[in-house]
């Protein structure tokens, strides 16, 4: 996790996740773990060229919101 951490790729998505209740000036483990998902659940990552008439488009933003959420799932 530390050597993909230092990844120029992922340390751009590399910020600490905060609580209102509790504030962190540098990211934990969890913020490691969460952007090397992130990074993983890209597009260029997860896309794949089939013509499947039973696939379904998830909208950009909807795809954003559950890998967010989903990175952080422990």
């Amino acid at each position: 996790m530390t050597l993909w951490a230092a990844d120029p790729k992922i340390t751009p998505n590399l910020r600490p996740r905060s609580a209102a209740s509790y504030h962190k000036n540098e990211p934990t483990f969890s913020d490691v773990i969460a952007a090397v998902r992130k990074q993983f659940w890209t597009i260029p990552n997860l896309s794949m060229s089939r013509t499947d008439p039973d696939s379904v488009e998830i909208p950009l933003e909807l795809w954003n919101r559950l890998s967010e959420t989903l990175a952080f799932a422990a």
